[in-house]
């Protein structure tokens, strides 16, 4: 009986194919077969470590990366509480923070822009209104103002 399988070594000179087709003799009953080249066992390990290699560093760079942005994204919430509206009601009802128009008034004389979003958040030395601004020139800005005078805080960028 004839083998399965037989390996050819590639011609000089050229690359081995990927696989090739190896077809039985005329009345053989089963199809046809793939035929892998001949591949020496260094090589297969070789790519066989690459491959690991590439796969390592990919999921632990997302690791790394999903981390990052998680500690990041804690960090912020710690330093700045938004309160809820009944918060703000009750804090602007309190005097601990000026009414939102006023702080928006103030904001704009200093920043000229659209504000697209407030919010009243407790920023751990006192009340604070975020406010984003799409500016005329189509930057989007993240700005501070203080909710009971309502000055600009410059914030470290």
């Amino acid at each position: 009986m004839a083998p399965l399988i037989s390996i050819q070594p590639a011609p000089s000179g050229r690359s081995p194919p990927l696989a090739t087709v190896v077809p039985r003799r005329p009345g053989a009953a089963n199809p046809p077969i793939l035929e892998r080249p001949w591949v020496s066992i260094k090589a297969a390990g070789a790519a066989r470590r690459r491959i690991q290699r590439i796969v390592t560093t990919g999921v632990l760079g997302g690791i790394l990366g999903t981390l990052a942005f998680l500690s990041a994204a804690t960090a912020a919430e710690s330093v700045e509480a938004c309160l809820s509206q009944d918060q703000r009601r009750a804090a602007i009802a309190g005097h601990q923070a000026m009414p939102l128009g006023k702080a928006m008034a103030g904001l704009k004389a200093h920043v000229p822009g659209e504000i697209v979003r407030a919010r009243l958040c407790d920023h751990g030395k006192g009340l604070v209104y975020v406010l984003t601004v799409l500016r005329h020139d189509g930057k989007v800005t993240r700005e501070h103002v203080d909710a009971v005078s309502g000055a600009l805080i410059e914030q470290p960028h």
